[in-house]
């Protein structure tokens, strides 16, 4: 499972410390919803955070956060 948060270079919250408490609380429960639809467990699963940061021009710096803690 990924989140992928995009904010501007210079913003004062980069992408990953934009996914608050109370989304990481819903995400954690949609998470939950589809791995009961599933048959059997899956062998294993995580969830990563990626965060763009833009800056001028359109290029943009990418940020991988693997097995975020949610």
């Amino acid at each position: 499972f990924v989140e992928v948060r995009g904010r501007a270079a210079h913003a004062h919250v980069g992408g990953y410390h934009s996914v608050t408490q109370r989304k990481r609380r819903i995400l954690r429960k949609t998470v939950e919803a589809y791995l009961r639809q599933l048959r059997g467990d899956p062998p294993s699963w995580r969830f990563d955070i990626v965060e763009i940061a833009w800056k001028k021009h359109g290029e943009a710096e990418v940020r991988h956060h693997p097995q975020a803690k949610l």
